[in-house]
C-alpha cells in the first residue's frame, strides 16, 4: 500500500497587533493558495482606531494586495513563524501612519499598497 500524500492547498494566517497606547489595532493577514498549481500569496491589512482605551475600535481602512513572487519565501516564513520585531515595527510605525494619511486624502491607495507589501521584506531588516 502506498503512503498517503499530504498537500497543503490553502492557508490563512491572521496576526493582530495592539499598539502600546492601545488606541490602534492592526490586522495583518497572509493567504496562500496553490489552487491552479502555482503558489500565490495575498496580504490583507486593516487598521482600526479608538479615542480612549475603553471605546470600541472603529475600522479606518482595509487593503488587500498580492505579494510579489520574490517575497513568497518571506511570506511562507512569516506565516510559519509569525511577525518578527522589524515587521511589527514596520506595521505600527510606517503602514499605520500611511493608512491614516490615505484615509484623510493626503496619500493615494497605491502608497498604502506598497507599504503593506514592504512588510514581508522588513523581516530581514
Amino acid at each position: 500500500m502506498s503512503k498517503p500524500i499530504k498537500e497543503l492547498v490553502k492557508i490563512h494566517v491572521q496576526f493582530t497587533i495592539l499598539t502600546p497606547d492601545q488606541l490602534k489595532q492592526i490586522s495583518f493577514g497572509l493567504n496562500k493558495d496553490t489552487g491552479d498549481g502555482t503558489v500565490t500569496w495575498k496580504i490583507t491589512f486593516s487598521l482600526s482606531t479608538r479615542e480612549k482605551k475603553t471605546d470600541e475600535f472603529t475600522k479606518v481602512i482595509d487593503a488587500a494586495v498580492d505579494a510579489d513572487l520574490k517575497d513568497a519565501p518571506l511570506a511562507e516564513e512569516t506565516a510559519n513563524k509569525g511577525l518578527n520585531k522589524p515587521q511589527s515595527d514596520h506595521l505600527t510605525l510606517n503602514v499605520a501612519t500611511t493608512a491614516e494619511r490615505v484615509k484623510s486624502g493626503k496619500l493615494k491607495q497605491a502608497t498604502l499598497d506598497r507599504a503593506v507589501k514592504a512588510t514581508l521584506p522588513a523581516r530581514n531588516a
